[in-house]
């Protein structure tokens, strides 16, 4: 069982796969039924730590009143033996949690993320026997810290997008190291506690991302290349000045020291900018492999991964086709 945080009613309209359900519990019931999962302790202790996962009920003394529900995901399977803790049960839920829980539901709640803005995640989760009436403990609940409370919100017309989105394997295909690297620093920036450092995280993704050598001029090359990937011709002119700003910033944190100078409307629109150019720059990756631009006909070939030469300028040519290209144009669509 996973309690999901910074989600509404809206994620219960998604459908999730390996057996994985999202269902809904009141938040009194749950506090009853953690008092059992955690030994019987107080449930004012229990109150407290859940005030942690949602902190819009500010007081234990709200959050054990209201009527409200909250949401969370569960699974079951079943084991070769009744439960005991013997080392094989334990072998085999090992094996559960990396098969189903590691490499996939993590991933699918970061693919999630990369669809839509929001920090949808599961910072409590625990294993038990038996139904809920009568849970018997398998393992003590896991408790991660949150440092990000964006909300994750879909309107009734995402629902559909984000299954494909999610159901869509090539997604996880990210062949091109570059790519991945992206996608980490990406959720890596949902995770990390410090404002700062979240964006200069955010800051790495696009670097990675639209970089190809050391000779460029890395400020306007990923400035620019940012506003053609993900802008138009009414925005990509603000874009790119507000990558330049932030650059500015940037230098300020890592040259001057200093502190505490992001929004959190900074962190939220740099976030934005690497999340949908992530999208696009997928997208053009998994195209055809003959692409036009302004300057005339580009190839793009894939290469085999341990050719480290071919695999640079792989990334060479995205760059190339990115320089040809004007606000507003986007030859890969």
């Amino acid at each position: 069982m996973g309690l999901l945080a910074n989600v509404d009613s809206s994620i219960c309209n998604v459908v999730l796969d390996k057996g994985f359900e999202i269902k809904s519990i009141k938040l009194k019931e749950l506090i009853n039924f953690l008092n059992i999962i955690e030994d019987r302790r107080e449930s004012y202790y229990i109150a407290e730590e859940l005030l942690m996962i949602y902190p819009k009920y500010e007081t234990t003394e709200k959050i054990s009143q209201t009527n409200d529900y909250v949401f969370f995901i569960e699974k079951s399977f079943e084991i070769s033996d009744d439960w005991d803790q013997s080392a094989k049960n334990m072998v085999e839920l090992a094996e559960f949690h990396k098969k189903y829980f590691e490499q996939y539901l993590v991933e699918t709640l970061q693919l999630m993320r990369l669809y839509k803005e929001g920090n949808i995640c599961i910072p409590y989760y625990f294993y038990y026997c038996g139904d809920m009436s009568k849970p018997k403990v398998v393992t003590r609940p896991e408790k991660l810290p949150i440092h990000s409370l964006e909300e994750y919100s879909l309107e009734d017309q995402e629902i559909t997008a984000l299954q494909d989105f999610i159901n869509s394997k090539w997604h996880f295909d990210f062949k091109e190291d570059f790519f991945k690297i992206a996608f980490e620093c990406y959720n890596l920036s949902y995770e990390i506690n410090k404002v700062n450092l979240q964006f200069l995280t955010l800051m790495t993704g696009l670097e990675v991302l639209f970089v190809a050598s050391k000779e460029e001029k890395i400020t306007k090359t990923v400035s620019r290349n940012t506003a053609i990937v993900i802008g138009d011709s009414n925005n990509g002119e603000k874009i790119y000045d507000d990558m330049g700003k932030f650059y500015g910033t940037r230098s300020k944190i890592v040259h001057g020291g200093n502190r505490n100078i992001i929004t959190q409307s900074q962190l939220i629109r740099l976030r934005k900018y690497l999340r949908k150019a992530i999208n696009e720059m997928n997208f053009i990756i998994s195209e055809e492999p003959n692409l036009h631009g302004n300057g005339g006909k580009i190839r793009l070939t894939k290469f085999k991964n341990d050719d480290e030469y071919l695999k640079r300028n792989f990334k060479q040519n995205i760059s190339y086709l990115l320089y040809s290209c004007g606000f507003g144009d986007k030859p890969w669509r």
